[in-house]
């Protein structure tokens, strides 16, 4: 994601390659995220819960953004 993030490769792959690379690997990352965090509630639960808060308000957002303008996301 980092390489397609400038505009030379982000024009070699194409637009829609370059999306669909985007959105999967902004889901895995969340992913990931979510699943370190949440997993660590029980030990310090008012460092992680904040935190696993977050993320999921960020795939509420996105998902939001998409259910609203499903074509921009």
């Amino acid at each position: 994601m980092t390489l397609t993030s400038f505009d030379r490769p982000a024009q070699l792959l194409g637009y829609r390659p370059w999306q669909i690379l985007h959105n999967t690997g902004s889901y895995y990352l969340w992913i990931a995220f979510a699943l370190t965090f949440s997993k660590r509630i029980v030990q310090n639960p008012a460092f992680y819960a904040p935190i696993t808060v977050t993320l999921v308000m960020a795939l509420l957002l996105k998902l939001g953004a998409y259910w609203y303008h499903p074509r921009r996301c």
